[in-house]
């Protein structure tokens, strides 16, 4: 946070004191001075506030040596990485296979730390990769066929009521509501209340 604050202050000179100032005025209010003094007392809090400040210099050796191989590794194989994401594979997917977090995995292909910054896309690019994938995978995990489809929206339109419609096809009751408005299941044969294709 401190270099955050030393960063912007480079840019804005007054803004570490605008900080400062807003820091105090909170302090004012005596529920938010009663909360930061009694997490100051408390030994364990404190032994958290401490951890979560180190970061990194926490983390034992092995972790460390565990996470700088993964990011190293994911570092060579960036380009490869954002072929595969590209082709539909998703970062969740990708981040269990190289061992990091799906956040790690996100700014990787974005394209967001230095060391992944080279031959990054632009990020409408990824966004469409994203909702691409997404979509993909929707599609995999349907549990309904374009048939199921139809024939819930012939039931519906024949009065059929929703929890009827929505034991007969193993769903709940929301997702009959999402398939009617054309939330989900788009393009599958269906016909909204209204009698439009969805």
């Amino acid at each position: 946070m401190s270099a955050k604050i030393r960063k912007k202050h480079e840019l804005d000179a007054g803004y570490r004191q605008r900080i400062s100032a807003g820091v105090k005025e909170r302090l004012k209010d005596p529920a938010v001075r009663e909360r930061v003094l009694e997490a100051c007392r408390d030994p364990v809090r404190r032994a958290k506030i401490s951890a979560s400040r180190k970061g990194r210099n926490n983390m034992s050796e092995a972790l460390l040596e565990r996470v700088s191989r993964a990011k190293s590794k994911l570092a060579k194989d960036i380009c490869m990485i954002r072929k595969l994401h590209f082709r539909g594979l998703s970062m969740q997917t990708l981040a269990r296979e190289y061992g990091v977090s799906s956040a790690t995995m996100s700014r990787a292909i974005r394209g967001i730390r230095r060391a992944y910054k080279d031959g990054a896309p632009s990020l409408a690019d990824v966004q469409e990769a994203i909702t691409r994938n997404r979509e993909l995978g929707a599609r995999k995990r349907r549990r309904l066929k374009d048939g199921d489809v139809a024939e819930l929206f012939r039931m519906r339109a024949a009065g059929v009521p929703l929890r009827r419609i929505a034991v007969k096809f193993q769903v709940t009751h929301r997702t009959v509501m999402n398939i009617l408005w054309g939330q989900i299941y788009r393009g599958s044969g269906g016909f909204r209340p209204s009698g439009k294709s969805v």
